[in-house]
């Protein structure tokens, strides 16, 4: 770290601050108290597994900020330790509409919905993590990716390639690393949704054995970051500022977005009814996930980390 250029690394973090339009002085106050320990910490571990690439699970859920810290930290890797690090999320491998309505009209109307475990494509995620792992893949290798404009895996002529082995891969998602419950943990719903569109328990049901199937990749995570919201209630308020961060970008007349995704803008109670998708695992994460992560990082309403 001494003969790092400190002038070169902070302006690249400004322009990191201007492209995800955060607070530069906000940012470097969490970047000293959590993210740069955050950074020597996943150093560290890799330093002393043999394992190439090292992957790295992020857990956090909607709005926390996961894919921005992601980003960060794929920036840090390159620049303070010259390390070929990338990021992928758990979205990129989504089912295609199609699948997920087929799911919808065969097992659960509540599946058309993407997001929770059974709407993405467990197969395809376990080969790519093991054919980056194993000696005998041959590089270049497709990144698969979700475009959510159209709600469709990207066709592979538009997929980015990896041209060798990664150091690093960054994992993010609001589930990575998530655990299934008891059968009696889903006897009672957790909200409207449930109570009203699953009375039979039928959808929480295949959720949850999805997520058992899911720890088949999440075994493949070497190291597991837990971003910890304070509550529910403040994850639905990230969500909606989200939401009309979106919404102004398309107000505005130098942005022009997919008309997809001008039809998936949702209001204060259609963003309700969407969340309510995510509340049971999200509610589970924030009592399980402290005790099982190898690091938690604690937020406040306003998204301030402290390392726990």
């Amino acid at each position: 770290m001494e003969a790092l250029d400190l002038n070169s690394i902070a302006r690249l973090l400004w322009r990191f601050c201007q492209d995800e339009q955060i607070e530069f002085e906000r940012f470097s106050h969490a970047l000293q108290k959590a993210y740069l320990p955050l950074l020597t910490r996943i150093y560290t571990e890799y330093q002393t597994s043999t394992k190439k690439p090292f992957i790295v699970g992020i857990n956090a859920a909607q709005g926390s900020g996961k894919t921005t810290l992601s980003k960060l930290l794929v920036l840090l890797f390159k620049h303070c330790f010259k390390l070929n690090a990338l990021t992928i999320s758990l979205d990129d491998f989504y089912h295609s509409r199609e699948h997920r309505k087929h799911l919808a009209n065969t097992i659960h109307p509540l599946l058309k919905t993407r997001g929770v475990p059974g709407t993405h494509n467990l197969s395809l995620a376990i080969d790519f993590f093991e054919l980056l792992s194993s000696s005998k893949s041959h590089f270049p290798i497709p990144l698969p990716a979700f475009d959510k404009a159209t709600d469709q895996p990207l066709p592979s002529s538009q997929l980015q390639s990896i041209e060798s082995v990664p150091d690093i891969v960054i994992f993010e998602g609001w589930c990575v690393g998530s655990t299934p419950q008891r059968a009696r943990e889903l006897e009672e719903p957790v909200n409207e949704l449930e109570a009203v569109q699953d009375p039979e328990k039928e959808w929480r049901e295949f959720v949850n054995q999805k997520l058992k199937e899911y720890q088949a990749l999440f075994s493949l995570i070497d190291y597991l970051v837990f971003l910890k919201a304070p509550d529910f209630e403040t994850i639905f308020d990230w969500r909606y500022e989200q939401e009309e961060k979106l919404r102004s970008k398309l107000l505005s007349s130098n942005n022009h977005l997919h008309p997809l995704i001008q039809n998936q803008l949702m209001d204060k109670d259609a963003l309700e009814k969407f969340i309510m998708h995510f509340e049971r695992i999200t509610q589970h994460n924030l009592q399980v996930m402290p005790k099982l992560a190898d690091i938690v990082i604690s937020l406040n309403r306003y998204r301030s980390p402290q390392i726990v």
